[in-house]
């Protein structure tokens, strides 16, 4: 019998290897891990593979957030303080970083086969290829 990918070990590694500039919530982070769980497969055999797609998936969409909001004057009173600054895309180069570093960091979690070029795939039910990496894992349905 084969254990079942701990969730909340996943997101306390998660927290440990990500930026402090990780802006998704625990509830965004829990979702894309059940959803990268979904597609490589919940056994505890799959575990670095998980925390990398996972992380680079948490990345991703960091960097989109940071992608978005990049730019721009601000300027922010308080009290009789005013202070002006002009933000730049600095906060998605941090995470451009990250995902490249991605490459160097997931070999000591034990995995090497992340594509820093390719995100998470996703694909149509018909296209959908079972292989699965364990014997057997386990579904959502099955808790």
């Amino acid at each position: 019998m084969t254990v079942p990918i701990d969730r909340d070990q996943l997101i306390a590694d998660e927290y440990l290897w990500l930026p402090t500039s990780n802006n998704l919530t625990e509830t965004q982070m829990r979702a894309i891990n059940e959803y990268v769980i979904a597609q490589v497969g919940d056994c505890e055999e799959n575990y670095a593979e998980v925390l990398c797609r996972a992380l680079q998936a948490i990345a991703l969409s960091n960097k989109a957030t940071a992608s978005a909001n990049a730019g721009g004057l601000k300027r922010e009173k308080v009290d009789q303080v005013e202070q002006e600054w002009h933000s730049s895309s600095s906060a998605s180069q941090v995470w451009e970083d990250y995902l490249d570093s991605l490459k160097d960091l997931c070999p000591i979690f034990g995995y090497t086969g992340l594509n820093n070029n390719m995100g998470i795939r996703i694909t149509t039910p018909t296209s959908v290829v079972v292989n699965p990496p364990c014997t057997p894992c386990y579904t959502n349905s099955e808790f």
